[in-house]
């Protein structure tokens, strides 16, 4: 959907975005919980700002996309195009700034506050756009497969018998 501003914001599922009917005058600020692509329109005079739980994003004009599930112990941020600004506001004492260009990803552990940076890979990162699910590595943690189906159907799943959270 548009926003006032003419940003493109495609959302995941089981995912919420507040937003004004009219932004500011010097601000173009959203609230987002769970995951979205912004495809946001450029204009210096007016940042668009993503608050997501402890983190703030900013930007210009760029595309990107947000994940922040509650129920995640992460939130990511990766670029497709543009300029992007990753500030945590988590448990350590000072904000942390990571600045983001094309293919680079900013991960924030919500249970350290630590907030890091790695490149990121369009087809499996931004694979729910299509309608796809991808699990690389998914004997690894069948929690991580469970939390993933849960949000994708927004469904609570309980599996029973579990001897491992490991795929056996």
């Amino acid at each position: 959907f548009n926003l006032p501003d003419g940003t493109i914001v495609k959302l995941n599922s089981s995912s919420r975005l507040q937003f004004p009917k009219y932004f500011d005058e010097d601000k173009r600020e959203v609230i987002l919980e769970g995951e979205a692509f912004f495809d946001v329109t450029k204009n210096k005079e007016k940042p668009f700002i993503i608050k997501s739980g402890k983190i703030t994003i900013t930007v210009l004009g760029t595309s990107f996309n947000v994940n922040a599930y509650p129920d995640s112990d992460q939130i990511q941020v990766s670029v497709v195009t543009g300029k992007v600004k990753v500030e945590s506001d988590g448990k350590k004492t000072d904000v942390e700034t990571v600045f983001l260009d094309p293919n680079k990803k900013a991960i924030y552990e919500k249970a350290n506050g630590s907030l890091t940076t790695s490149s990121f890979l369009i087809e499996e990162d931004l694979a729910w756009k299509r309608g796809v699910v991808i699990f690389k590595n998914a004997d690894a943690d069948a929690d991580d497969v469970i939390q993933k189906l849960e949000e994708w159907y927004g469904v609570k799943i309980e599996i029973e018998n579990k001897s491992s959270k490991k795929w056996d």
